[in-house]
């Protein structure tokens, strides 16, 4: 990395070195370890989910999430200027990013 100064006399860092290999997210390499095993469609990934006993969620909600988990995932790593940001593609991008987040070590 190295420090720029950004228009606002803000200052930011530069990535100087990429490296694709490590721009992997944690549930593109789960779903590549069940692609192996299973032969699933990496297009669209869905997020593990799990409610607690009891939970209920109306049928209303629970159809929203499952057409919203076939989404197209798009990488936390990735270029994302050409999504529209109103859109539920944007969401779950934006979803992703949290969750890699959490799973960093």
């Amino acid at each position: 990395f190295s420090f720029v100064k950004l228009e606002d006399d803000r200052i930011g860092l530069r990535l100087l070195s990429w490296d694709g290999q490590l721009a992997v997210s944690h549930l593109q390499k789960n779903a590549a370890l069940l692609e192996n095993s299973e032969g699933t469609d990496s297009h669209s990934l869905a997020f593990p989910i799990g409610f607690t006993r009891g939970f209920g969620l109306k049928r209303k909600c629970m159809k929203w999430l499952e057409e919203w988990q076939k989404l197209p995932y798009t990488s936390p790593y990735v270029d994302a200027s050409h999504l529209d940001p109103r859109t539920d593609v944007s969401e779950k991008r934006i979803v992703g990013v949290f969750h890699e987040l959490l799973h960093l070590t």
